[in-house]
């Protein structure tokens, strides 16, 4: 903490600390009413959906860094990045589904 207080934040680690308290009290809140809780842990799971790190990298790429995607040759065997809950399965590139191997994605597709 002395490091923080007496020394270059350069991470500014103390410039929110206050707001992240106050959101630690009212989580501790939350977790006391277990209807509450369980409420707001199901809306949590609900909202995720949207999230995707594939997602969220590739807008960083075109709106913020103003880059495009690397092409990667048939040698490097790449996975697949389908996007997030697409009925595409993921498997590398060029490689084909082994016999007896299931069937993947929503009804066996």
């Amino acid at each position: 903490m002395d490091s923080l207080l007496n020394h270059d934040d350069e991470f500014m680690v103390l410039a929110d600390y206050r707001a992240y308290v106050d959101c630690q009290a009212k989580a501790g809140q939350a977790y006391e009413k277990s209807e509450t809780w369980t409420r707001l842990s199901i809306l949590n799971v609900a909202r995720i959906g949207y999230f995707s790190s594939d997602r969220s990298i590739r807008e960083y790429c075109e709106h913020i860094w103003k880059i495009a995607p690397a092409v990667i040759g048939p040698e490097d065997k790449a996975v697949s990045t389908v996007g997030y809950g697409s009925k595409k399965a993921r498997r590398p590139q060029g490689r084909k589904k082994k016999s007896g191997e299931p069937k993947r994605g929503r009804r066996g597709r």
